[in-house]
């Protein structure tokens, strides 16, 4: 296992206090592992017009929050990224795309479904919940052999309805708006693995950071997100194998067979 996991955190707006920021709830997340001079997700965060100077090689996951303005350079080096085994993270919320944009986005290649148009509710008391939708994936196993961690309370007030373009097969639903319409998708690309949120990761669109089972399942989804990068891999004897689980497939045990059994 390596010392850290490397996750490059790309926040789609720069400039604001952090509770605000999209992706500040899902550092918090990553940083509640580990201890502070031996962090189990070695983090940095950057801005979408910073990914071009990133040597993207160097992360095994990337996470986007709320990105709108990635430049078509900066989808392809994503792209290669995930293809060889990298896992991308992308958290959808309002400014992903507008009803003028949609579908003409560089990142439009990497979601799992075609973002359509952003719904909102209209109020608290029309708020959307969430069900798990896959209850024996090892990014949802924890959560959904119990009911005490908050996610049958979730409220969602914004989110997008998609439709499925299926990039690779292996898409999976994990977790469900109550109305069916899908909320947190996996797929493979390559090598590598997609997770898409189809609402956003701060408190704007959904009190889910505020409920218990918000950390397990974000240390769940990076985890696994990482492991792409050790499957379908040739190695030469003698060469080392790392490779990150997901805390659900830890639990489960795994066995390491030779060669010539």
């Amino acid at each position: 296992v390596p010392d850290q996991v490397p996750v490059l955190l790309v926040e789609g707006q720069g400039g604001l206090p952090e509770p605000q920021q999209e992706l500040f709830y899902v550092r918090t997340a990553l940083g509640s592992v580990g201890d502070r001079t031996r962090p189990v997700f070695g983090v940095k965060t950057i801005l979408p017009q910073q990914i071009g100077q990133e040597v993207l090689a160097d992360q095994a996951v990337i996470i986007l929050g709320d990105v709108s303005n990635a430049s078509a350079e900066s989808a392809d080096q994503l792209e290669r990224f995930v293809t060889d085994g990298g896992g991308l993270v992308i958290f959808c919320g309002e400014q992903s795309g507008t009803k003028a944009e949609v579908g003409k986005s560089a990142l439009d290649r990497l979601l799992i479904d075609r973002l359509e148009r952003f719904e909102r509710t209209d109020g608290e008391a029309a708020a959307l919940g969430l069900r798990v939708a896959a209850d024996d994936h090892p990014c949802i196993t924890e959560i959904a052999t119990h009911g005490r961690g908050g996610l049958g309370s979730v409220h969602v007030t914004g989110r997008w309805r998609s439709k499925p373009v299926a990039i690779e097969i292996g898409a999976t639903t994990l977790i469900a708006f109550s109305d069916g319409v899908p909320a947190i998708r996996v797929a493979t690309k390559g090598r590598g693995r997609i997770v898409t949120f189809a609402t956003g990761a701060n408190m704007q669109w959904s009190n889910l950071p505020a409920k218990p089972d918000f950390v397990p399942l974000i240390l769940n989804i990076v985890s696994y997100a990482a492991g792409g990068q050790s499957a379908q891999r040739d190695l030469e004897v003698g060469e080392k194998l790392e490779m990150a689980i997901a805390m659900g497939d830890a639990r489960q045990g795994h066995v390491i067979q030779r060669a010539d059994c």
